[in-house]
């Protein structure tokens, strides 16, 4: 399950490689994030925070009633989705253009049309994803998860053959990939939900278990709502900017988000079952513990790679995305974005945890508050600097208000749980910045040396990035560190393991 996560991080950052490749940061690409950003602001919140309530609800009727009954709950609840976002897609598709003048008022020509035809594919996909969202939630309860993974690769795949494909005849059929990509997974998920004894009711009551399930829905709704809304936000404000700016802080953002979820969302997912389960035994000590040592180690991952981010920002996107299509001009737009998302990546991080550690109290609400009071911030963040700073200001605007949501969420958690200690060592995180400042200053120092002496980007890049995680090994290891213990006790023990 590891390396097929990893697989797939590593295959969706290809595809957007290849997307950069062919179509850089002009018209198409813009029009491509942007008519993605309006769906997924309208509808896929909803989807995603049904998937969400979905499981506890399913396992109490199946527990209470039976598996058939649970099969009637799943279809219902797939039925009721299908039917909702086939009705959005459906109004989406009259009101394209509408929307496109609304919601990406600085798109004109090209850029407009492309992206009011684009978000009728878009809304197409999403019934797909209604789809797919509950029947992997289906799998996972009876223990199934490896064939989830592998169709989205299967996913993957379609989307890059039809960007190549689309790169040599007509733009319009980009989204075509997104289409056939969501298709391919829920159909694969349906015949394997078949064979697994799923059985399907075109049933559209909408019962007392679907009505929970909503409830449950509704607090995860409006904290996904929140992202999506401040991301079009963005968008919105960017399409009235040069040519590329859409794209520009899609890519830029993409790479913080693979380094957050191949890092700090692999831990948060870890450590989440043992803050429910010191919870559920009152063990508030406990809670502190977990809660302690998961910043430290968030904070131990994310300054380092916030330093080496902001610093090697232009040569990091020249080496990622700098070829056919995505020229010098694109790399400038797209760099800029990139050094002022990376500033916010500890502080998502932070924000995750303690979000996790909010709902394992059963305590939703607060989680959301602070997460609406940030998007307010950054709505009126962005009309400030993108005034000033362009699309960089937006970027900036994001991590600014993603540095004020895990502020308050620290304040309210320790106001609402005193006995429970987040950060006893402020020492360390101090330690911490002095460390990654000293190991990614010098390592960008010998960045500049080798360039100096015509080395290739990536063997520059590849020896510079080495060296920074050398040197602060080696400092946190003088220090003393006790994470570095936990690290290397995960090591021996998966080394124990594979010689047994």
């Amino acid at each position: 399950m590891a390396i097929l996560t990893v697989g797939g991080k590593v295959l969706g950052f290809l595809r957007e490689m290849i997307l950069a490749n062919y179509y850089g940061t002009g018209a198409v690409t813009d029009a491509y994030v942007m008519a993605q950003s309006i769906a997924n602001a309208i509808l896929a919140g909803a989807i995603s925070a049904a998937a969400t309530s979905y499981m506890p609800t399913f396992s109490a009727k199946v527990e209470k009633d039976g598996m058939r009954e649970g099969d009637l709950f799943t279809s219902r609840l797939i039925n009721l989705l299908v039917l909702v976002s086939g009705s959005v897609f459906i109004l989406g598709s009259v009101f394209s253009k509408s929307l496109v003048r609304l919601l990406a008022n600085g798109f004109e020509g090209e850029a407009a049309s492309l992206t009011a035809f684009y978000l009728k594919g878009a809304f197409f996909a999403i019934v797909f994803n209604a789809i797919v969202v509950i029947l992997e939630a289906y799998l996972q309860y009876g223990g199934i998860f490896l064939p989830q993974l592998v169709l989205g690769y299967v996913q993957n795949i379609s989307i890059i053959i039809v960007t190549v494909i689309s790169s040599r005849g007509s733009s319009k059929l980009l989204i075509l990939g997104l289409v056939i990509g969501w298709g391919f997974r829920a159909i694969g998920l349906m015949a394997l939900s078949g064979k697994r004894g799923f059985k399907y009711s075109a049933d559209f009551a909408v019962t007392d278990a679907v009505k929970e399930a909503a409830v449950l829905a509704l607090p995860v709704f409006i904290g996904g709502s929140v992202n999506q809304i401040n991301t079009l936000v963005d968008k919105t404000l960017a399409s009235g900017l040069d040519g590329g700016s859409v794209s520009a802080l899609n890519y830029g953002n993409l790479i913080v988000g693979v380094i957050s979820a191949m890092t700090v969302t692999v831990m948060v997912t870890m450590l989440y079952p043992r803050m429910n389960q010191a919870f559920t035994l009152g063990d508030y000590d406990r809670i502190g513990s977990i809660a302690e040592r998961s910043i430290n180690l968030i904070v131990l991952i994310t300054v380092p790679c916030t330093f080496g981010c902001m610093l090697f920002a232009k040569p990091a996107i020249r080496l990622i995305y700098e070829r056919g299509a995505f020229g010098e001009g694109s790399t400038e737009l797209t760099s800029a974005a990139f050094f002022y998302y990376a500033l916010g990546l500890t502080f998502i991080a932070i924000a995750q945890i303690i979000t996790k550690l909010f709902y394992s109290m059963h305590n939703t609400k607060t989680a959301v508050k602070c997460s609406v009071i940030s998007m307010v911030l950054n709505v009126v963040l962005n009309l400030i600097l993108v005034k000033v700073m362009g699309h960089a200001g937006l970027a900036l605007a994001t991590s600014i208000a993603q540095f004020c949501n895990a502020g308050l969420l620290y304040y309210v958690f320790r106001c609402r749980y005193p006995k429970i200690s987040l950060v006893k060592s402020p020492k360390k995180i101090i330690l911490t910045v002095i460390f990654s400042a000293v190991s990614v200053g010098g390592a960008f120092f010998a960045y500049k040396l080798m360039e100096r002496m015509a080395l290739s980007q990536l063997v520059s890049l590849g020896t510079a990035v080495i060296l920074a995680v050398a040197v602060f090994f080696i400092l946190i290891k003088v220090a003393g560190f006790d994470e570095l213990k936990i690290v290397e006790s995960l090591l021996k023990r998966g080394k124990s393991k594979g010689e047994e």
